[in-house]
């Protein structure tokens, strides 16, 4: 009979309970390679949410010959990606330390269909194998999702203010709000949009150009930040009005990264873990609508690129 070399009863305590913890803590109990992997929907959902949103809502007038023109715009946007069934769950072996009986080994942790964090939400067992020999070890129970969905969705504040000189300004930012088992989330962004009208004549819509930067940042339950995110988007505009209606669409190019740091800590092993990850979404292409009615503006729009996205917005704007 092959011996289990990792005792049985950390292998069960880690299957009751590790997914009961936060974010933070649920990575401190994997290696950072199994991190990348575990975290990548992640990262590409939370970017293409920061990246969206902003077309449409605050919509002031084109060019205009005016130096400045009072425009605000004081709303919600609310952003939704799609991710699919390949996002839920991966299948990896990993070359990693694992402490055994007090002594740190050098394994291969073989993972077949093992969750990412928007898996399913029990601690799968991987298969362990000594990295010289190859010779089988026994079972290791490492972390479950988060959140079994394929929709990742984002709400933010969002703010409007121009126009000077055909330029307006727009800004987002959160001091810090409970995203439950995921942790506290911290953000700011903001971009500027300037009007293409006084250099395209005649053109039978509205163009502007646009360019914005975000930062963000998720803590732990013990405020400890674990991943900091820079995300930056440039796109083109075109938008009509008719009547109460603007009907808008563009296309964007955007990336966005991740600084992820934490510590590995298992059965009294411990290990710096910090890496850099980026989303898979680079261009999307958008299309959309604003309705008005009076100072109330509501719109919607869709986004095409690696990943499909949404993005609705309510606000008071002039």
């Amino acid at each position: 009979m092959k011996k289990l070399i990792l005792p049985l009863l950390f292998v069960l305590l880690m299957g009751q309970n590790v997914f009961a913890q936060d974010l933070g803590t649920l990575l401190t109990n994997v290696g950072p390679e199994y991190a990348k992997s575990y975290l990548a929907p992640f990262t590409t959902g939370l970017g293409t949410n920061l990246n969206s949103g902003w077309f449409g809502g605050f919509d002031p007038a084109g060019y205009s010959k005016l130096p400045f023109v009072p425009h605000f715009y004081v709303g919600v946007k609310f952003n939704a990606v799609i991710l699919q069934d390949q996002d839920r769950s991966f299948t990896q072996d990993f070359r990693t330390t694992i402490p055994i009986n007090g002594t740190s080994r050098d394994v291969i942790l073989r993972m077949n269909d093992a969750p990412t964090i928007i898996g399913y939400t029990s601690a799968p067992m991987g298969q362990v194998y000594d990295a010289s020999t190859n010779a089988y070890l026994g079972q290791y129970a490492t972390i479950g999702g988060i959140n079994n969905s394929q929709f990742m969705p984002l709400v933010v504040p969002h703010f409007g203010f121009g126009t000077l000189l055909g330029t307006d300004i727009m800004m987002r930012f959160s001091p810090g709000f409970d995203m439950g088992d995921y942790g506290s989330f911290t953000m700011f962004g903001a971009a500027l949009r300037h009007s293409l009208g006084g250099y395209i004549k005649k053109m039978p819509f509205d163009v502007s150009a646009q360019f914005g930067y975000q930062t963000m940042g998720l803590k732990d339950k013990y405020h400890n930040k674990f991943i900091t995110g820079n995300s930056m988007f440039v796109n083109l505009q075109f938008s009509k009005n008719i009547a109460i209606v603007t009907i808008y669409g563009g296309a964007q190019y955007e990336n966005y990264s991740v600084d992820v740091n934490y510590t590995l800590s298992v059965n009294g092993y411990q290990q710096g873990v910090s890496f850099t990850q980026t989303g898979d979404n680079s261009f999307r292409g958008i299309a959309g609508a604003t309705v008005h009615v009076g100072p109330l503006h509501i719109n919607l729009d869709a986004n095409l690129g690696n990943k499909f996205s949404f993005s609705s917005g309510i606000g008071i704007g002039l």
